[in-house]
């Protein structure tokens, strides 16, 4: 079953309060959840209970969401999880720009509509091709470096960068198609959010 049908599967089962979709949820994405994770807590235990939190809100909330791409909204979900967990220990103003960065500009952040924004992103994700699109999660999403995404593909690192190169242009024009201000957008930097990619398209 591809990537998508088996997300649509999941995201199904779940709204109409079947278990099996948080069984088949569990199976295909809690490894890579995990691994994501613990690489920004480095901490076993915290990581299962940020986790475990992450699955209870999933199960309890993914009815009233319009969710079109699962991968990435669980990951956005555990980085909020984990921004949360950081900020509890440490002041706010000590937190790395990977988990939170303010827009630069209140004007800015209230002419753009962000969930408009995600939607469209994420339209933009689902014209890619597999491999392109599954290179683009690997580098946006969960934030591997080219040569990490070349291993765990077995791929080259030009092929690498050529897919992204492609995913980048594609994600660009589309954005453009949808009458989105280059200028207005390239300006909005939202972590823990697919929007932080938003700069590197321009």
């Amino acid at each position: 079953m591809q990537i998508f049908q088996m997300d649509s599967s999941i995201i199904k089962l779940i709204r109409e309060g079947n278990e099996r979709g948080m069984r088949l949820l569990f199976d295909n994405y809690f490894d890579e959840l995990y691994e994501f994770c613990f690489r920004l807590t480095d901490n076993k235990e915290e990581t299962e209970d940020l986790l475990q939190n992450v699955l209870i809100d999933i199960w309890n909330s993914l009815g009233q969401r319009d969710i079109e791409n699962l991968r990435a909204y669980l990951y956005q979900m555990v980085k909020y999880k984990v921004y949360n967990y950081w900020s509890k220990k440490r002041d706010i103003s000590d937190i790395s720009e990977a988990f939170y960065e303010i827009v630069s500009s209140e004007e800015v952040y209230n002419l753009l509509e962000v969930d408009d924004l995600q939607n469209v992103i994420d339209k933009g994700v689902a014209l890619l091709s597999p491999a392109c699109r599954r290179v683009f999660e690997l580098s946006r999403y969960e934030e591997l470096s080219h040569d990490e995404i070349a291993q765990k593909l077995n791929i080259s690192k030009q092929t690498v960068k050529n897919q992204l190169s492609i995913a980048l242009k594609v994600l660009k024009e589309h954005l453009k198609a949808q009458n989105y201000n280059v200028e207005l957008v390239k300006n909005v930097v939202i972590t823990s959010n697919v929007l932080a990619l938003v700069k590197n398209l321009f």
